[in-house]
């Protein structure tokens, strides 16, 4: 899903029973058991994932179009595609909060299609952005929350 809005995207994480990741879970399931720099491991791999200079990369790639790109937790398109929100807002970049209320800078993770350096889709790469944003690249993923033992 994209042209999706912070606000939007968290409303229907709420309807569907789910929750947008916060970024340490986010990042988690990205690095993978071993703590990975990329979701596939620790050398950057232009084949792994959608990216500005993927040949005929002009738009978002099917969820399945990268099965090398895939977290050693079984994650796909962590790197690459889409930006995700997740649910921490900044009132400046160097603080985090759980997101409440009215707060204008929302965290965004995991590249996307349009950039061209590999360093923006480390697993540790962060970005902000209004939560009102909307475009192509932006788009987000669930967290299903479960009880232990389940």
């Amino acid at each position: 899903v994209v042209l999706i809005n912070w606000d939007d995207a968290e409303a229907y994480a709420r309807w569907a029973g789910c929750r947008l990741p916060n970024e340490a879970e986010w990042e988690k399931a990205a690095r993978g058991p071993e703590g990975s720099i990329y979701p596939w491991g620790e050398r950057w791999d232009e084949n792994n994932c959608r990216h500005r200079n993927n040949r005929g990369a002009d738009s978002v790639a099917p969820v399945y179009a990268y099965p090398e790109g895939v977290s050693g937790y079984g994650t796909w398109n962590q790197s690459g595609n889409v930006m995700e929100w997740c649910s921490i807002w900044h009132e400046e970049p160097d603080s985090a909060t759980t997101a409440t209320g009215e707060e204008t800078l929302r965290q965004e993770r995991g590249g996307c299609w349009r950039y061209p350096d590999k360093f923006a889709f480390r697993c540790s790469q962060r970005s902000f952005v209004v939560s009102k944003a909307v475009n192509d690249f932006r788009g987000f993923r669930l967290v299903l929350p479960v009880e232990a033992g389940e």
